[in-house]
Formats: C-alpha cells, sequence, structure tokens
C-alpha cells in the first residue's frame, strides 16, 4: 500500500555570530547552516500549511494533509540552543539522531540538553556510538555501535529508543538486519528522495540540507518538484557509483580535495 509521499529533511548544525559551530573542514561546513536561513525555511513550511512528525511517525494512517519529518545528525549543541527555540516557537517537533560518543564534547550536546530535547516533546534516536561507516564494520562492531548507542539514549531520556540513522548514510542489509534485532524499527539513510511505501522501514531517504541550499530550493524540494528531483536522483546516483569504485576512504579524500579547490576558486 502507498501513501502520501513524505518529505524527511536532515540537518546537521547551525550557527550565527553568537554562536559559531565551531565546524572548520570543508567537508563539515558544507553542512552548517544560519541560523537565519533556517528560520525562514521553517517559517515556509508554518505558512504553506506544513505539519512536521516525528520520524517513526511516517507508518501513521492518519496523517496530517501537509506531512514533513525534520531530522537532525550527530547532536550538534545548535540543535539545543537554535533550533529547538525555533521549533517550539511553531508548535514544530523533529527528530535528532545523536552520536553518543560526542556528548559533552566541545560544540556537542550534553545529557541534560538531550534530556530537555525528549522532555520538550522532541524524538530522540540512534547516530551510532563513534559515527563509522557501517559498511565498513564487522557485524560484531556494527552490533555494539547500534546497541551501545540506543542503552545509553534511553538511559539518559527514560524513552525508548527506537529509530536509527547511518552516519554518511552509508549501511547495508546486515545492518537493517542487526538494527531489527537491537530493538530499532526505522533506519534512515542519506538516500536522496522521498518516503512513500508504508511497508518500508529500512533504507528510509532523506534530504540533504547544506549551506548552499537556497530558499528557492528549499520551496521547490518540499514541493516535489519533479525536475529538480530527477536531477538530484541522477546525481546521487552517480555519487553512490563514486563512492562504491572508490570506498568510503579515498572518497573522503577526493570529496576533500574537491571542496577545498571550490573555495579557493
Amino acid at each position: 500500500m502507498y501513501h502520501k509521499k513524505i518529505p524527511i529533511l536532515m540537518y546537521h548544525a547551525l550557527e550565527d555570530e553568537q554562536h559559531p559551530s565551531g565546524q572548520h573542514s570543508d567537508s563539515e561546513r558544507v553542512y552548517v547552516l544560519q541560523l537565519q536561513q533556517f528560520q525562514q525555511q521553517m517559517l515556509y513550511l508554518k505558512t504553506q500549511g506544513f505539519t512536521p512528525i516525528l520520524a517513526s511517525q511516517i507508518h501513521q494512517h492518519d496523517l496530517p494533509k501537509r506531512p514533513i519529518v525534520i531530522t537532525f545528525d550527530d547532536g550538534h549543541v545548535s540543535n539545543f540552543h537554535l533550533a529547538l527555540p525555533i521549533l517550539l516557537s511553531l508548535n514544530f517537533v523533529a527528530t535528532f539522531f545523536i552520536t553518543t560518543g560526542f556528548i559533552n564534547q566541545s560544540h556537542y550536546l550534553n545529557p541534560k540538553q538531550i534530556q530537555y530535547l525528549a522532555n520538550s516533546g522532541m524524538e530522540i534516536g540512534s547516530h551510532s556510538v563513534s559515527h563509522p561507516f557501517f559498511n565498513d564494520l564487522t557485524a560484531h562492531q556494527a552490533r555494539y555501535e547500534l546497541s551501545h548507542s540506543k542503552k545509553q539514549l534511553a538511559y539518559i531520556t527514560g524513552q525508548k529508543i527506537e529509530t536509527f540513522s547511518a552516519p554518511g548514510g552509508r549501511l547495508h542489509t546486515e545492518t537493517y538486519q542487526l538494527a531489527r534485532q537491537q530493538g530499532y524499527k526505522l533506519t534512515f539513510c542519506s538516500k536522496f528522495g522521498l518516503y512513500q511505501n508504508r511497508r518500508v522501514h529500512s533504507n528510509i531517504p532523506r534530504i540533504a540540507m547544506k549551506f548552499n541550499t537556497s530558499l528557492q530550493d528549499f520551496k521547490q524540494i518540499v514541493s516535489q518538484n519533479g525536475i529538480l528531483f530527477a536531477k538530484k536522483r541522477i546525481m546521487d546516483l552517480g555519487l553512490y557509483t563514486t563512492k562504491k569504485i572508490l570506498g568510503n576512504t579515498n572518497y573522503l579524500k577526493m570529496r576533500e580535495f574537491v571542496l577545498h579547490r571550490q573555495k579557493v576558486a
């Protein structure tokens, strides 16, 4: 059975002049949005009648007229200081996928902030312990990343942790199986696309929001512009093929080199 196509947005860090993100590498900066940029996007969703739902709610039958999912990866402290006030002011909800090994590190959330997010109606999901690429891990390593992050987040929030997003979007069939064994109901990646099939529980696509995502691009994404999606899917397929040929390590080196050249140019 098919239901409404749901855009699932993927954010990472935000910043403004008073709250620098602390992200310095070119690959990190790609996913840092300015606070005003994020605020404009959220206001657009509000004015256009979109209703954010939690990631765990995408299987519900009684979906709102224009559902959308807002997610954050990593657990950057800006999720608490900058994103949360905007979300609450608009009566929005979001899902925060936390990398537990980053907790209490500089520029990342602490346990009290994570607990506050959960108590504010936000959903907390796992983003692993150490942020590895799961397609590089053994089954034993993957099981550890899934189980220990889940247990720690459940302890912090006092809630069930049922959603998982894969760092870098890298995961494979065995990851889905291991995640299900550990009690996760849904696993998310970063493959470009819309969620549509109610029966799908794994490799759920999301749309990455980047520093250069203009408001016009954002409007086309959430309105599900067919031409834009076709172009993005072709680009996404090209990236997937490149990653597969080069492997994660070589791909990251190439990506950092290209991003640096673009910045210099």
